[in-house]
């Protein structure tokens, strides 16, 4: 009995470390339209337009695929309090400084890992575009921030986060 139960306590804290430990990553690219989410070996989901907008997700072996247009229809199509039904009274928050909520978000970014980014930007204008120009070759821009003068603009990344760093940044106090 007490082995089944270390077992059972050893499988647990194995499943914990692997949400916490396991790569969450999220990219997107503006030129096919595309954004992905994704845990490894949990789950994924993804923003696709092919024709139409359409949401897909898979977490472990359940799949499913929904247009974006249907769910937004059946957000709007929800029942509407009749005159006469008692409103149900939701509790107040007490709301946060926004230096703390900027504080925990710029700790919470600064454990988000970027492995690549391009941003090709065209402002319409040539003036503007002649003096951003020179960004396109400052050392932390080169080969990622192009200014063009063609009407070309997109953006492209990829980043990458393990949960347990998003935990130890709400949780650390600074």
């Amino acid at each position: 009995m007490i082995t089944v139960l270390i077992i059972l306590f050893a499988v647990l804290v194995v499943i914990l470390l692997w949400l916490l430990f396991a790569p969450l990553s999220l990219e997107a690219d503006s030129r096919i339209p595309f954004m992905r989410i994704r845990w490894a070996g949990i789950g994924k989901a993804a923003i696709l337009f092919d024709g139409e907008w359409t949401i897909s997700g898979k977490l472990f072996w359940w799949k499913k695929t929904v247009s974006l247009y249907a769910l937004i229809e059946k957000q709007t199509t929800k029942k509407i309090s009749k005159p006469g039904q008692p409103e149900v009274r939701k509790k107040k928050r007490k709301a946060m400084k926004p230096a703390k909520v900027w504080r925990m978000f710029r700790r919470i970014a600064g454990t988000f890992r970027v492995h690549e980014w391009q941003w090709a930007l065209d402002t319409g204008d040539h003036t503007i575009n002649a003096k951003l120009y020179p960004v396109n070759f400052l050392s932390g821009c080169r080969g990622h921030l192009l200014v063009n003068f063609t009407g070309e603009n997109y953006i492209r990344f990829r980043i990458s986060n393990q949960a347990w760093r998003i935990l130890y940044a709400l949780w650390i106090k600074k």
